[in-house]
């Protein structure tokens, strides 16, 4: 276990998830159809209260109405709260709950907007939270074809909360998660033009395709933008490691450079980066909005991620 201050970090399985009660699970309810592919696995009679988090940019597609029949439904009886992506939805779910002191937390976000979840970590991070809480962030790895449209980037933008710490006379330091998309890259890197590029890939992944195509597409970028010319490997199933590999390969700049965090592969390196931001404040998080001609299909695989995150009480302030 890493400890690091009020936080530290569990590697788990879905097994240990599935022998578990939990006092709050939430889930997120779009157009992909891994939205339910957590809940489906877990019993309603193992959790107290349930809420799920509607994307309102995709309400009307037929994807999303089936997930929320589901979540509706016999399954899991649940009411629906619509938000935008870029709204910071877990303070309003968190809130909603707080005063029955949730112990126990699950958060499949599979299907989350990154603006979500980390609103969820900023709400444990500033809230007087006086009891132990243990959130497990579950995550269903998805089943991705490379043949999709490149994304048009209309913002790049910090994530709520996690705005790190600028300053003119540092030089600045990206670290860059690669993901399917070249272009995202390159609208990040003229976007904030860093003196310093890291980059990071996941690896292992579930199949090498996945880990080689990431590479192949951003080969251009690695060659003209880092140093090395090559991707620093985090792994794709297990977030605290990935946290760890994060932390030996950036937090030994955070004295020297102003550092920001651009994840564009899988959302548990984006959590990884999350959780290194609160490790280390002055780390900034950004993330990258944008649009495709056509939606792509987001099925989930048989790979499962949980990474079990222990927030300590508050200490309290002596007179």
């Amino acid at each position: 276990m890493i400890d690091r201050s009020r936080i530290s970090l569990e590697h788990d399985t879905l097994e240990s998830v599935l022998d578990r009660d939990y006092d709050l699970a939430v889930f997120a309810s779009g157009y992909e159809e891994r939205c339910t592919a957590i809940a489906s696995q877990i019993s309603r009679r193992s959790v107290r209260d349930v809420a799920v988090m509607g994307f309102a940019e995709s309400k009307k597609s037929q994807q999303r109405i089936d997930n929320d029949r589901y979540f509706a439904g016999s399954a899991w009886g649940a009411d629906l709260e619509e938000f935008y992506d870029y709204d910071c939805a877990g303070y309003s779910v968190l809130a909603r709950y707080w005063e029955s002191k949730p112990s126990a937390i699950l958060i499949d976000y599979s299907s989350m907007s990154r603006t979500w979840y980390a609103s969820i970590l900023n709400w444990m991070r500033i809230a007087p939270v006086s009891w132990p809480i243990t959130i497990d962030f579950v995550y269903a790895v998805a089943e991705y074809s490379a043949d999709y449209d490149p994304l048009v980037v209309t913002d790049v933008a910090h994530v709520p909360g996690f705005y790190g710490a600028q300053s003119a006379e540092r030089p600045s330091l990206l670290g860059l998660g690669l993901g399917f998309d070249a272009v995202s890259s390159l609208s990040v890197i003229e976007r904030l033009m860093p003196d310093k590029i890291l980059a990071f890939v996941a690896a292992p992944s579930i199949s090498p395709w996945y880990v080689d195509t990431a590479l192949i597409k951003n080969r251009p970028i690695l060659s003209a933008y880092t140093t090395s010319k090559s991707a620093i490997p985090a792994p794709l199933t297990n977030v605290r490691a990935a946290f760890g590999v994060l932390a030996d390969a950036i937090g030994p700049h955070r004295d020297t450079h102003d550092v920001t965090l651009v994840p564009l592969g899988p959302k548990p390196h984006v959590l990884a980066t999350l959780l290194l931001a609160m490790q280390f404040p002055g780390f900034g998080c950004l993330r990258v909005s944008g649009r495709r001609p056509e939606k792509v299909r987001v099925q989930a695989s048989e790979h499962r991620v949980v990474v079990r995150v222990h927030i300590r009480p508050r200490p309290e302030r002596r007179p």
